[in-house]
């Protein structure tokens, strides 16, 4: 187990989330504290919120259910989610998943 570490960065209306590890069934929750926190403590002038997935190693479902609820939280708040360099692991889940379809994904 890889427990994910977050990093998050914020300037003007970017929220910048870079994940790094796992998000699997053991470390998923860390991954969507962190976001939950990143959404709630977000400066006012705040709008987007790009997650970084570059540095993910592996994904589950749990892992896919935590990036759908952030991205509801997200809208909820009034924020756009943009998925940011998704790794072949991550993207294959998500396609298999219909997700890809879901979420806004740069390369």
């Amino acid at each position: 187990m890889n427990a994910p570490t977050v990093r998050i960065e914020q300037v003007g209306e970017q929220i910048d989330v870079f994940l790094h590890g796992e998000l699997t069934l053991d470390t998923a929750p860390t991954a969507r504290d962190a976001l939950f926190k990143a959404i709630a403590q977000r400066a006012p002038t705040a709008r987007h919120i790009r997650v970084n997935l570059a540095a993910v190693e592996r994904i589950d479902t749990s892992g896919l259910a935590i990036l759908v609820e952030t991205l509801l939280q997200a809208r909820e708040s009034k924020l756009r989610l943009c998925l940011q360099q998704v790794g072949t692991n991550t993207m294959q889940w998500l396609q298999l998943a219909r997700l890809d379809s879901v979420f806004e994904i740069d390369a």
